[in-house]
């Protein structure tokens, strides 16, 4: 695994999924700005369909990965490129699709590929409904990619997109930037 610079130059690579909570990703790509880090955004296809790149390319002054091959751009290596760059890769929030293809090498998807390639430390903000979360599949899934050494920050309890309490809520913004940091 790479050396972490220090804070102010750290590269984070942030993956985000199609959760509800996706746009809490927007907050988390500004305070890592503004404490100096270059930041990367790659969304999962879905995500993609949920929020907009363009406010990610707002908040961190750079492009927004979203597709593999692009077909309207010279072909680059970024699906091992982008994770070479990184220092951290933090996926936020992170479905329970998500989840489970990495958890069993799945790699269809840019984002789902970069975490295969990648030589830097992973940590994953789980968000989804508490029936998702409590499966029995998709923690046995979080006990294996606790194994691979994939740091996982949260879910906590709180107001779900169901309107219902319970766990799944990922963990607020701040406190993810600080773990990651």
């Amino acid at each position: 695994m790479k050396e972490l610079k220090s804070q102010k130059n750290k590269r984070i690579l942030l993956g985000v999924t199609s959760s509800v909570a996706c746009y809490k990703s927007l907050e988390i790509a500004s305070r890592l700005v503004k404490k100096g880090c270059s930041v990367k955004a790659v969304l999962s296809p879905n995500a993609s369909k949920l929020i907009s790149p363009i406010l990610f390319e707002a908040i961190t002054k750079d492009e927004v990965f979203t597709e593999q091959f692009d077909e309207r751009k010279v072909w680059k290596e970024d699906h091992i490129s982008l994770s070479y760059w990184a220092d951290v890769f933090l996926i936020a929030p992170a479905t329970a699709n998500t989840i489970s293809k990495i958890a069993c090498g799945i790699c269809d998807n840019l984002l789902t590929t970069l975490v295969l390639v990648r030589k830097c430390p992973l940590f994953i903000a789980p968000a989804m409904e508490e029936t998702m979360w409590k499966n029995r599949i998709l923690q046995e899934n979080i006990s294996k990619i606790k194994k691979m050494g994939i740091k996982i920050l949260g879910p906590e309890r709180g107001f779900l997109a169901s309107r219902k309490q319970g766990i799944g809520r990922m963990m607020a913004p701040q406190k993810i930037v600080e773990k990651i940091l």
